[in-house]
């Protein structure tokens, strides 16, 4: 694979990612899926809530995409390769929980 080929599959993957997580976050508090609009009730759901859904997808996506062609050209099998991904997924929402614990903070002090 080229390092174009790479770089179009990683903007592709970092584009969708950004659209999927961003629609499923807003029409789960739409529809409250799983309680999540009583979660989420106390955090202002502006622009800045959806950008961050937004990049935390995106760079979901790109990490992915990027992950699994090298763990399967390591050879690395299971459990490592589940093991490995999950370590990822927890390093690139860890910004976000950080987030919402914040906005929380700050949307109880100003009601």
């Amino acid at each position: 694979m080229t390092p174009l080929a790479m770089a179009g599959i990683v903007l592709a993957s970092f584009a969708g990612g950004s659209i999927f997580v961003v629609t499923v976050v807003f029409l789960g508090i739409k529809l409250n899926l799983k309680g999540m609009g009583t979660v989420y009730a106390g955090i202002r759901q502006d622009a800045r809530f959806y950008r961050m859904w937004a990049l935390t997808g995106g760079a979901l996506g790109a990490a992915f995409s990027i992950a699994i062609p090298l763990l399967d050209a390591a050879l690395i099998k299971d459990p490592w390769y589940g093991l490995i991904l999950m370590v990822v997924s927890v390093a690139i929402f860890m910004p976000m929980v950080l987030f919402l614990r914040r906005e929380r903070r700050l949307g109880s002090t100003l009601v």
